[in-house]
């Protein structure tokens, strides 16, 4: 599992800031255009289900996860979080944690979301879901420097673009942003990051129906050194029924890519 996975000749829809702003409104709510966690929204009838937020020990984390290359430079981190009091710290290091199974983990039809934040020049942060290991899953990637972002179907390790973003928009160290995934049962994919002012930056969506459940990851490729901080992974329910788990215990192509994460 590794970083620079992008290829040169794949294509994707990319929808730029003006676009993501016309098409899903300044929506500080988080309805975004669509049913969404925490929305007050009446056409979205859901309660928030939280999966993680990381309130707990590095002790608790390795019982919960597996670690992708050592524990080394993961970590809660007491120091930075956006909800609670703690958060998921990568620092300086290619890792991450994974879980293949994990109490309210995302589902295909399921509306969710997650904060990240990049300090210290860190460059690639990724979240996968319907996880079974590192190497068959979908993957969110954002990538700083190149102010890009996608999406990634792996299998047996090999990755293909479902979508994609690079223009328009910017992204920033220092900064949380909040990453909303909309899994239809059809398939789509709908992918939309919002900066700490709940203002949506950009907005891309692909098809693919190889997943339709697992558990969640968390990895960080940081060539450039710095930290990686991943906060608040949560869930809309459509049936009412909340949760804390965590808190205890564009039309993208499908050409397989080479290379590195």
């Amino acid at each position: 599992m590794e970083k620079n996975d992008f290829s040169a000749d794949s294509t994707g829809r990319t929808v730029g800031r003006r676009t993501a702003l016309k098409t899903l409104g300044a929506a500080a709510g988080l309805s975004v255009g669509l049913p969404f966690v925490g929305s007050s929204d009446a056409s979205a009838q859901q309660e928030r289900v939280v999966v993680e937020e990381f309130e707990y020990g590095t002790q608790q984390l390795g019982n919960r996860y597996q670690f992708l290359d050592g524990q080394q430079g993961v970590s809660t981190a007491q120091s930075v979080s956006k909800s609670g009091s703690q958060s998921l710290r990568i620092n300086g290091v290619d890792s991450g944690v994974y879980a293949s199974s994990l109490p309210e983990a995302p589902t295909r039809g399921d509306t969710f979301s997650y904060w990240v934040r990049a300090t210290g020049g860190a460059d690639t942060l990724n979240f996968g879901y319907a996880v079974d290991d590192p190497n068959n899953q979908y993957y969110v990637k954002l990538q700083l420097p190149q102010n890009s972002a996608f999406l990634y179907k792996e299998v047996n390790g090999a990755k293909s673009v479902v979508a994609q973003s690079n223009m328009g928009f910017t992204l920033g160290q220092n900064n949380w942003y909040r990453v909303l995934v909309q899994w239809q049962e059809s398939g789509r994919h709908t992918v939309i990051v919002v900066d700490g002012a709940g203002t949506p930056i950009t907005r891309f969506s692909g098809m693919d129906s190889q997943y339709d459940s697992g558990g969640v990851g968390f990895y960080a490729y940081l060539a450039s050194g710095g930290s990686a901080f991943y906060d608040s992974l949560a869930k809309a329910s459509s049936s009412g029924s909340g949760g804390s788990n965590g808190s205890s215990g564009s039309n993208g192509s499908n050409n397989s890519t080479a290379g590195s994460r």
